[in-house]
């Protein structure tokens, strides 16, 4: 009886145990289990291996294969095996005891990712801190950090945390890596720029002022150099004169306009051309003429474009170091000194230029104005019917002085006294402008004999997105300001009456397009058959000259940095010296010409 009872206290502390549970399952296989906690692991990474049996067995005998077949284990192991030995691969094990062979379980031993190291951004100043984040799969608390700058001078060696942060770098370009016992990271390239000093807005200081600018970069004036046509002022000169000085004039909003002493243009940020070049060439000063002046506390200057909130900057890497209007931020190819030339307005000026719209004229007398660039054949006629509009009596003639006296600007064009009337080249109109000064007195502000008011394909609506091609009848019209294409300034002739053609066919309506641009190539007939200059719209100047002619008139006019929609006057369309154009133009039609003609 007394061995009954020792034998159920025995088989009850069995089950407590669990042993009997593992028994069971094991016997429900009748086969040992060999198990991994792992399936996927890398180089020096732990992985375990755990053999089960109905008795739990001790030290099993482990076989492990790689996947070639060659035997890398065999022997006795203890039941719950760890290692981290083997190289990348795929591996399949089993293990045995009296009981019988497990199971093959397979893993594989991939190679690590390589370690990444990351920066906490790419352009830093001196003394502001940067950060470096090195990053392995095993988060190597000191990784091997490596700092080497632009000349290939080694500036840090050593180990440092994996996030190691510093400030001490100067102005320069640095290249660093990290490593640890799992590689080398990937390079990653900062740049450590001097610190920018804070500005102060000086401007009202030099109102007034006739100044040199030196660049501090090389040491150089900057030059209005007008012996180079249509370039941009120069950081090249050892020493200043006429070229070099340059008048401050005021202007609304605190902002200044420098007047050149070389030939009376203002700078102007010329935003229309690639890296906005500063040039001497604008006849009044409107927003691309607009400047402040600032300076740090060293007493360097920097100077900013109202139009494009850029700073003026000295490019010395590129020849005669030119200036543009293109620095977001401020360094050394921006910093300038200022020499003061005189207190007071030059007295040795050249006199206005012949577009300067405050000029002041003697008083006029009727057909006191001459119209100089009209071709031989019409001038008689150009110079007679400016005269009449400017002084002359009637509907037309009262609107052109309203005008005036309202301080608005007269354009005119006449078709057929340019300087070419050839019909395969779009440039046949002479474009003036007329203004008056400040006494109230009427000039001739403005003219151009490469102008026209012709579409490049007449009668060719395919060259108008389908739509029968326009072309505006002669007449007087009121303009404003406006973004041609949303791109740049130009004029739009507001409700425009207009003859449209589709091939033969032709009808009177309006269009609200009608604007006056430049040009983007001289020829009527470009290699790009779908191409065309305008469908419809007025044309001022050449390419050739870099649309100089055309930002001079825009100047006149007052559409220079203007917002849309301003009233800036009136235009007046006159081809009765073109009759025999027009009728070569279109189809030899002398209805459809009378119609264009307003006849």
């Amino acid at each position: 009886m007394k061995k009954a009872v020792i034998l159920l206290v025995i088989f009850s502390m069995i089950i407590g145990s669990g042993i009997v549970s593992d028994f069971n399952k094991v016997e429900a296989n009748n086969k040992p289990v060999l198990t991994i906690n792992k399936t996927t692991v890398i180089p020096g990474e732990t992985f375990t291996l755990t053999f089960t049996d109905q008795s739990h067995t001790a030290n099993p005998w482990f076989t492990i294969y790689n996947d070639k077949g060659e035997l890398i284990i065999s022997g006795h192991r203890n039941r719950i095996y760890s290692d981290s030995f083997l190289a990348v691969g795929t591996y399949h094990a089993y293990a045995a005891s009296q009981h019988g062979d497990s199971n093959w379980v397979t893993f594989t031993v991939k190679p690590a990712a390589k370690p990444v190291l990351t920066i906490s951004g790419t352009e830093f100043v001196t003394g502001q801190t940067f950060t470096l984040t090195f990053t392995d799969h095993s988060n190597t608390a000191n990784p091997w950090f490596t700092i080497y700058n632009d000349n290939g001078q080694l500036i840090i060696s050593g180990n440092r945390s994996r996030v190691y942060s510093d400030s001490f770098l100067a102005a320069g370009t640095y290249h660093a890596y990290a490593a640890s016992q799992h590689g080398d990271s990937n390079w990653v390239t900062f740049t450590v720029k001097p610190a920018t000093p804070s500005l102060t807005d000086v401007t009202a200081s030099f109102m007034g002022k006739t100044i040199a600018i030196k660049s501090i970069q090389n040491n150089q004036y900057a030059s209005a150099d007008i012996s180079m046509n249509n370039t941009p002022m120069i950081c090249n000169r050892d020493s200043a004169s006429t070229w070099e000085h340059f008048y401050v004039e005021s202007v609304s909003g605190g902002y200044v306009g420098f007047k050149s002493l070389s030939n009376n243009g203002y700078l102007s940020a010329r935003i229309d051309q690639a890296n906005a070049p500063v040039q001497s060439i604008a006849t009044g000063l409107y927003a691309w003429e607009w400047f402040r002046i600032y300076r740090d506390n060293s007493n360097n200057y920097y100077i900013k474009a109202q139009i494009n909130d850029k700073y003026l900057t000295a490019r010395i890497d590129l020849a005669n170091a030119p200036v543009q209007a293109q620095a977001s931020q401020y360094s050394t190819w921006e910093r300038f000194s200022i020499v003061i030339i005189a207190e007071s307005p030059p007295t040795n000026s050249i006199g206005p230029l012949l577009y300067d719209p405050i000029f002041i004229r003697d008083n006029p007398t009727t057909n006191s104005l001459r119209i100089t660039k009209s071709n031989s054949t019409t001038s008689n006629y150009v110079n007679n019917k400016v005269n009449e509009l400017v002084f002359g009596t009637g509907v037309t003639a009262d609107r052109v002085r309203r005008n005036l006296n309202a301080g608005s600007s007269v354009v005119l064009f006449f078709e057929g006294a340019g300087a070419n009337t050839d019909t395969s080249v779009r440039q046949g109109a002479l474009c003036i402008v007329i203004k008056n000064d400040l006494r109230g007195n009427p000039y001739i502000a403005f003219e151009n004999a490469s102008s026209t008011t012709i579409p490049d394909y007449p009668t060719n609506k395919s060259k108008n997105e389908g739509t029968p091609m326009p072309t505006v009848i002669d007449g007087i019209y009121n303009i404003i300001s406006t973004q041609h294409r949303g791109r740049y300034d130009s004029l739009n002739i507001q409700n425009a009456p207009v003859v449209r053609f589709d091939g033969n066919s032709y009808y009177k309506s309006t269009s609200y397009g009608i604007n006056i641009h430049h040009r983007t190539e001289d020829s009527i007939a470009p290699n790009n058959s779908n191409w065309v200059n305008s469908a419809g719209c007025f044309l001022v100047g050449l390419t050739s000259g870099g649309n100089s002619d055309y930002w001079t008139f825009i100047n006149t006019v007052g559409a220079r940095g203007t917002k849309s929609g301003i009233d800036l006057g009136v235009v007046i369309v006159d081809r009765s010296q073109a009759t025999n154009y027009l009728l070569s133009l279109y189809n030899n039609n002398a209805e459809a010409v009378r119609w264009i003609q307003s006849k």
